[in-house]
């Protein structure tokens, strides 16, 4: 069944254009699909059967709209992920485009050097320097923000800590860099 022999005739011969779907312009009740849903759920492909699916999809593309589609569809609730809503938000803050639009404009306002060492690196990063968490009107100035290299930077913060940062802290911490206190020898001998 289903192997050309000769003499037959195909069902299609003579027929132009796209043969048409065996549904066409039907819809298919609410009903209907959850029972389709039930009866493919716990199915398990074989290995060679999901290789075939997966040659079968590549190289097709999704268009824009529906790469936003998927993603919509797999915010928040709706992501198998969800735990409720747990997630900080300051990390909600730092992740945002707004924040990383703020970070890309302090380290290009600083030519992508770093303002304690006067070092260029790929470890740099934006420090407030007015603290974070307790001016929330100045979190995305672009004065609000230098450039740090990453060790100096944890080394900042593990003296002053990460609430109530000044501007006095922060050029008392140069200060201690020119004049080569302590704990900035073993964080210049990484470059």
């Amino acid at each position: 069944m289903g192997k050309f022999k000769k003499g037959r005739i195909p069902w299609n011969k003579g027929k132009k254009g796209v043969q048409t779907a065996w549904n066409k312009g039907k819809t298919t009740s609410e009903k209907t699909k959850i029972k389709m849903s039930e009866s493919h759920k716990g199915i398990k492909f074989s290995k060679k059967t999901r290789q075939k699916m997966s040659e079968n999809r590549k190289g097709k593309k999704h268009s824009n709209k529906t790469k936003e589609k998927l993603s919509l569809a797999k915010l928040g609730i709706l992501n198998p992920q969800w735990k409720g809503g747990i997630t900080p938000q300051s990390e909600i803050i730092r992740k945002s485009n707004k924040y990383k639009k703020w970070r890309n404009a302090v380290l290009k306002k600083n030519n992508y050097i770093c303002q304690i060492t006067g070092k260029t690196g790929t470890n740099l990063e934006a420090h407030h320097i007015i603290n974070f968490s307790s001016y929330k009107e100045k979190r995305f100035h672009i004065n609000n923000g230098i450039t740090i290299h990453k060790k100096i930077h944890k080394l900042f913060h593990k003296k002053y800590g990460y609430f109530n940062n000044t501007k006095e802290q922060l050029n008392k911490f140069k200060e201690g860099y020119k004049n080569g206190y302590e704990g900035f020898r073993t964080i210049t001998k990484c470059w």
